[in-house]
């Protein structure tokens, strides 16, 4: 799900010399017609979309496409069952949360599984005077490199920021909740502007910053520029006070640009989505056609398309050193290869690829095929048809999902006392938190395959272990002082039976 190719509409892309002012005054003679103008560059809860020109995406490019989710949950502690098995099917890339209300007794993968490497900021004593609610949360694919981007982290906020690696794009996600006793307070609002700053600055030229958050400005009233398909602060319909000053004026200042047209029931905006110039014209906001929680009517759930051409990577010249196949010793070949090849087959046993869900057959995969054609279908082309398609074919594999999960959990029960390690290994696989994460650092250098971050390990602790060969005058001082009862250092052999011997001792791991 790294790459993913889809058709869509994608906007001629030009970076503005200077930040249009997020707060604008509207004549009232021209509401009518900004309005009119959001029939053109959004989407509303209808599912229709707009906002997307059409032009031909050059052939020397590829499409760098990120699916993400956003939803304030209002807690998940009373629906970890339901939403982990929401997750475990989930089609997004980037899955983007606030008011969790999680805490060190929930781990992540209760909630997610092993198909999502999960950043959490939890609320505590740091950043909040609050025990309980609050919290932020991002998870995303294994299948991409993400990591936590420390240059913009401040443990004073409840907010996170990850990077993901895309291509060859890095996008940068943050997530924010500011808690309504907090909007107002400008130090708060001043804090959190000095993360998006060094955000900013941590990315290059050509990369992309997405910020999802929470800001509680229900006071603001939003409306589409007629430039571009980005919204305003209508000045005379809005209730602006120092905190909304300080965030739009400082978001303005770092060229971010608030795309989220989706109001709640009550016609306000307390979710925004902030993006820079350069991924202005590659994203588009509509409702989430299939939300992972039950939805609170002041936080509509919502869904943001990234759509993003990049040049293509070609290589003109080649490497003078290669290797001359026509010419190879194939026979060689074979018969060097063909004794061990022998050997495994006849003792390895071949293991079955891992169902995913485990609780999944058939059936199940087939619906989830069918979903994610018809979510394709819909990204494409937004309309009520396809948008209904989605909903049936999403429905139909929610209820059999669950019911397979339903007769997994009885069946995992009912083994309890015949099968105590088959339950307590279920047990183990929702609280542990297995695999290496997708990219490791050391120092200025990063790693995102297993040969590179072995090579950062072994260069981690290479200060601890002593290369040089010692002498075997060496070895006999240090062995003096040895009792004679603790070790042999006498010349062995090894003998290809015990060896066999010691292998076929060893305990066969169930896969």
């Amino acid at each position: 799900m790294t790459n993913r190719t889809v058709q869509c509409e994608i906007m001629p892309h030009s970076t503005p010399a200077t930040a249009p002012p997020l707060l604008q005054t509207l004549p009232l003679d021209d509401v009518g017609k900004q309005q009119t103008a959001s029939t053109v560059l959004f989407s509303d809860n209808s599912g229709r979309r707009f906002g997307r020109q059409q032009c031909d995406t050059p052939c020397d490019t590829i499409l760098s496409s990120l699916l993400c989710y956003y939803q304030n949950v209002h807690g998940l502690r009373s629906k970890v069952a339901d939403f982990a098995l929401e997750a475990s099917s989930s089609l997004y890339d980037c899955i983007v949360l606030t008011e969790t209300w999680l805490d060190s007794d929930i781990s992540s993968s209760q909630l997610f599984g092993m198909d999502y490497t999960v950043y959490r900021t939890d609320r505590c004593l740091m950043n909040s005077t609050k025990a309980r609610g609050g919290g932020v949360l991002i998870a995303v694919r294994r299948s991409l490199a993400s990591a936590l981007l420390i240059q913009a982290m401040d443990d004073s906020l409840e907010q996170l920021w990850v990077t993901i690696k895309i291509d060859k794009l890095n996008v940068v996600i943050g997530a924010i909740y500011i808690p309504p006793n907090l909007r107002n307070e400008v130090e708060i609002i001043d804090r959190h502007i000095s993360a998006v700053e060094r955000a900013v600055n941590s990315t290059c030229i050509n990369d992309d910053v997405l910020i999802f958050g929470d800001y509680n400005r229900a006071g603001l009233s939003w409306s589409i520029h007629t430039d571009g398909n980005y919204l305003f602060v209508d000045a005379l319909r809005s209730s602006v006070n120092a905190g909304s000053t300080h965030l739009l004026d400082g978001m303005a200042f770092q060229c971010m640009h608030q795309i989220n047209p989706v109001c709640n029931q009550n016609g306000r905006f307390l979710d925004l989505i902030f993006v820079n110039s350069h991924a202005l014209p590659a994203c588009s906001v509509t409702t989430a056609p299939d939300p992972l929680c039950n939805i609170d009517v002041h936080h509509p759930p919502l869904m943001v398309s990234f759509d993003r051409p990049v040049e293509a990577l070609f290589i003109d010249e080649f490497d003078s050193s290669r290797f001359d196949f026509w010419r190879g010793n194939y026979d060689a070949i074979e018969s060097e290869l063909r004794s061990p090849y022998r050997l495994i087959h006849r003792h390895i046993p071949k293991a079955r690829p891992r169902r995913k869900p485990i609780w999944g057959n058939r059936h199940l995969t087939k619906l989830n095929r069918l979903r994610k054609s018809a979510l394709r279908a819909y990204q494409k082309n937004r309309n009520p048809i396809n948008r209904t398609r989605f909903t049936s074919a999403s429905r139909s594999y929610k209820t059999l999902n669950k019911s397979l999960y339903t007769m997994f959990v009885r069946k995992t029960e009912r083994n309890l006392r015949l099968n105590p390690k088959s339950f307590w290994r279920f047990v183990n696989s929702k609280r542990k938190e297995e695999g290496l994460p997708s990219s490791v650092f050391l120092l200025n250098s990063e790693a995102s395959t297993n040969n590179s971050k072995c090579d950062l390990f072994a260069e981690h602790f290479a200060s601890v272990f002593n290369k040089e060969h010692a002498s075997p005058n060496d070895i006999a001082a240090a062995m003096a002082s040895m009792p004679s009862d603790v070790f042999n250092a006498e010349v062995f052999e090894i003998i290809i039976g015990e060896v066999s011997k010691a292998i076929c001792d060893l305990k066969h791991r169930d896969c």
